[in-house]
């Protein structure tokens, strides 16, 4: 892949790099600017240019992280919603071979729950039990 693509389609994840990186380096020369000297006088401007400058550089850089994830989990929300959509829509193509496809056991739950019936619960590892359950497969192939 080509570097200014990368760096158009992920900007927010290569903006989050350069401030968690910039604000490491700025807190470095700081610290490297207070331990050269005793006097309290002379140590405030490097704590007051370094040391916040710094810790705003990394909080940016946390906050473009977050985005880009929000970003991601926002399109893989709408890929799903159109899959749902063109199901509901009887455009839904080959959806066996793909994530969305139901196991029988899920066929009978849902035909059962149209019918006016529950689900059955389901067991969980901590000896809890739910009326539904996550997806394995979706979950562990993300």
């Amino acid at each position: 892949m080509n570097p200014m693509t990368f760096v158009r389609a992920q900007w927010d994840r290569v903006g989050a790099w350069v401030c968690i990186a910039g604000g490491a380096i700025v807190l470095l020369l700081g610290w490297w600017g207070i331990s050269g000297t005793t006097s309290v006088g002379r140590q405030l401007p490097y704590i007051i240019s370094g040391g916040l400058f710094g810790v705003f550089l990394l909080g940016l850089g946390g906050l473009l992280w977050v985005s880009a994830d929000l970003r991601d989990e926002w399109r893989e929300l709408w890929s799903i919603r159109d899959a749902l959509v063109k199901i509901a829509a009887g455009q839904g193509g080959n959806v066996e071979n793909s994530a969305f496809a139901l196991t029988p056991e899920e066929h009978e739950e849902a035909a059962a729950v149209l019918a006016g019936g529950q689900l059955h619960p389901v067991s969980a590892s901590n000896g809890s039990s739910s009326s539904h359950r996550r997806r394995s497969t979706a979950v562990n192939e993300a």
